[in-house]
């Protein structure tokens, strides 16, 4: 059940507001509606299952009601009634499948949750209702399943350019230890002779990112904490140094470069996620001279960064003010690394502030996250434990979407300096 926010009509100025700040994140389901017992009052629809930070002020201050929506919603827009019809219209019309008790077994199993990423259409992940359950695959002759998805990408497509889309996917979870978080087990179901080479374009915040959603992982909960960088870190960015140990297609590069970091520093042992992450940066216009992406292992980055400094700088150290560490389910592996960055290649007497950030992404326990064990228990004797010289102050803990239940994906400020 996702929410909805009722406003009244003596309160109908905070409309345009509530339905900016939903947009931003990327949060907002069109259209508004009218309520259907108080004709008086206007009802924003959201994919939202809380309230977040950025609409309390409105909802809050104001006394708005905020309910659970009896509605079936998706990421598409389409509700779960369209596709369903959609679906037994076009075997009724075109006489595909003419045994109606088969017909209801394929409504059954019809999928109608999915996410648009053009040219993709990626439908989620289910046993249940999937295009790969047995009664689709077993059933539905090769022919007639082709002109089924054909017809259905021209009908999800809605008011988009038809061309926009030409892929349907089935979303399946990525495997636990794949060090890279390739999306391996997503499957293309049209067209039958679809190629590797389908890249995805999305714009979030006014960036731009595009990935390739065969080899890369790519999370839309990732831009509450794209917005964040942008919105706290916006004066802080301005020329100084950041370091990115695992940049994937520039999640979180993109936010320092847009907010005027004079040098991003990122690596990734992906090469698919390095080649969206140049495809990007052509695409938000960013100049070559402050971007330094490398398909390769963040063990790495010392090296690189000294090579940068001698090449450019004769030497001279750099400002490294920000230590991005957004690797899943935990980052461990570059806390000795970024570490290190700040022992050898950040002037530190130079740096505002006389500090470095690190924000360190982790998946916690919901326990872990209300009790600050895993900060003062975990992270910052882990910190010490590697590098007693500095000093470890948590600034903030961000949580940004849950992994599991009760666990979520965090991102931890840790200010280290002397």
């Amino acid at each position: 059940m996702v929410l909805e926010i009722t406003i009244p009509n003596e309160q109908i100025q905070l409309i345009k507001p509530i339905k900016t700040a939903l947009e931003a994140h990327d949060n907002f389901i069109k259209p508004i509606l009218t309520h259907p017992s108080s004709p008086s009052c206007k009802v924003i629809r959201t994919n939202l299952e809380d309230v977040p930070t950025y609409l309390s002020k409105y909802i809050d201050s104001n006394h708005l009601q905020v309910q659970r929506s009896t509605l079936e919603l998706v990421s598409g827009k389409k509700a779960k009634n369209d596709i369903l019809k959609f679906t037994k219209d076009w075997f009724s019309l075109y006489h595909a499948i003419n045994d109606n008790t088969l017909i209801d077994r394929l409504i059954e199993h019809t999928p109608y949750r999915y996410s648009k990423y053009p040219p993709l259409l990626l439908f989620n992940n289910s046993t249940v209702r999937s295009f790969d359950h047995d009664v689709w695959k077993y059933n539905v002759p090769d022919d007639v399943r082709g002109q089924y998805f054909h017809d259905l990408l021209k009908y999800l497509s809605n008011n988009d350019n038809e061309s926009t889309y030409r892929y349907i996917g089935i979303n399946k979870p990525i495997i636990y230890d794949d060090v890279m978080r390739q999306p391996k087990n997503i499957k293309i179901v049209y067209p039958s002779d679809s190629t590797d080479e389908i890249w995805c374009q999305l714009k979030q915040n006014g960036i731009w990112q595009v990935w390739n959603p065969l080899y890369t992982m790519f999370s839309r909960g990732n831009i509450k904490e794209k917005k964040r960088i942008l919105d706290t870190f916006h004066g802080s960015c301005k020329d100084i140094d950041v370091v990115d140990l695992y940049c994937g297609i520039g999640y979180f590069s993109f936010s320092y470069l847009f907010n005027g970091a004079r040098n991003v520093f990122g690596f990734d042992i992906n090469p698919w996620s390095i080649k969206g992450l140049q495809e990007g940066l052509r695409l938000n216009k960013f100049g070559p001279t402050r971007c330094h992406f490398y398909n390769e292992s963040n063990e790495m980055s010392i090296e690189r960064i000294q090579q940068y400094r001698d090449s450019e700088c004769n030497g001279e150290k750099l400002l490294i003010r920000h230590i991005n560490l957004g690797l899943l389910p935990s980052s461990r592996q570059g806390w000795p690394i970024a570490l290190k960055i700040i022992d050898i290649h950040s002037d530190l007497e130079r740096v505002p502030d006389q500090r470095v950030t690190l924000h360190i992404h982790e998946n916690v326990h919901i326990d872990q996250i209300e009790d600050d064990s895993f900060v003062q228990d975990t992270v910052i004797p882990g910190l010490r434990h590697l590098n007693a010289k500095y000093h470890y102050r948590k600034v903030h803990v961000e949580k940004i979407k849950t992994f599991a239940p009760d666990i979520w994906h965090v991102c931890i400020d840790i200010d280290v300096y002397r």
